[in-house]
């Protein structure tokens, strides 16, 4: 709340000041699917007339853990599904919102219930598969914000039938932040810079979040263009001396394999990119996320 000796300086000095907005999309009356007897009424983002053949689906996705480590389990699950203009890359509607909290065999520590606010007592049942499979398109681009994380746990905990063809991309590494001026790309941050705050660490707030951004910067056309091509992930260990220059070189911290990882277009871009990195530098993995023959626009 902005008292009113604030407010006069404001008007006195605007040029000083920023206001930021909350998520527009982060409603105090939002409805999901997953609660008893509620039925979702679709969001309408956009009052274009877009013919139904130009029309796709895409959901965003996160989860919360009781931590970061190989052995993190789920403790909640939030999506929105959308659907979008494959021609413009503009988000049209949020058809569903799905979110539901998730009982693990191990309580969440202390750090993780501060963190996100999920307490040992809201989290009655394992969630399964077949408590969402029902609202999640059999066929679709799924977006997280770290989608190598959020695809470990959700493949890890889901057992999903294969005619469930989900293709992921990752709006932390799949979009070229630095290049659009963001110096900063956790979502927090995102959130800030496009002149919005919201109540991060829950996932529903997380993939709202992360929808807003999306539509704010028109980052949406990168992120598909990026998930129709071939990407790898090439994972490294390295001196302790180096690890800064790894860090800048754009290598993300793996910790439960105390590692560092990031994803190339393409085996050429990680070669050159070899050629000026440190010698300590070691391979110890890479990994195919993405097929050419799995997602179109």
């Amino acid at each position: 709340m902005v008292t009113q000796e604030e407010l006069q300086k404001i008007i006195a000095e605007p040029e000083r000041w920023k206001a930021i907005e909350r998520n527009p999309l982060e409603t105090d009356d939002l409805r999901f699917v997953s609660g008893a007897g509620k039925s979702f009424e679709k969001i309408i983002l956009s009052d274009t007339q877009v013919p139904e053949k130009r029309v796709r689906k895409l959901v965003i996705l996160d989860t919360e853990t009781t931590g970061i480590t190989a052995d993190a389990e789920l403790i909640e699950l939030a999506f929105c599904v959308c659907s979008y203009d494959v021609r413009t890359k503009e988000v049209l509607s949020i058809d569903c919102l799905f979110d539901a909290f998730s009982k693990p065999e191990r309580e969440p520590s202390e750090e993780i219930q501060q963190l996100t606010g999920i307490r040992p007592d809201m989290l009655k049942k394992r969630l399964m598969w077949e408590d969402f499979a029902e609202y999640l398109p059999e066929r679709c681009l799924v977006v997280a914000h770290n989608a190598s994380f959020d695809r470990r746990i959700f493949e890890k905990t889901f057992n999903r039938p294969e005619s469930w063809d989900l293709h992921w991309a990752d709006s932390l590494t799949e979009i070229r932040w630095a290049e659009k001026g963001y110096k900063a790309k956790n979502l927090e941050m995102l959130a800030y810079l496009c002149g919005y705050w919201y109540q991060a660490h829950r996932a529903i707030n997380d993939v709202l979040m992360l929808l807003q951004v999306l539509r704010a910067t028109q980052t949406l056309r990168e992120l598909c263009e990026a998930a129709a091509q071939v990407s790898i992930e090439i994972e490294v260990k390295c001196s302790f001396d180096d690890k800064e220059k790894v860090k800048e070189a754009g290598f993300r911290w793996r910790s439960e394999g105390k590692s560092w990882v990031k994803v190339y277009r393409s085996m050429a871009d990680w070669g050159r990119e070899r050629q000026v990195l440190p010698r300590s530098i070691k391979v110890v993995g890479s990994q195919v996320l993405n097929s050419q023959t799995r997602f179109k626009n």
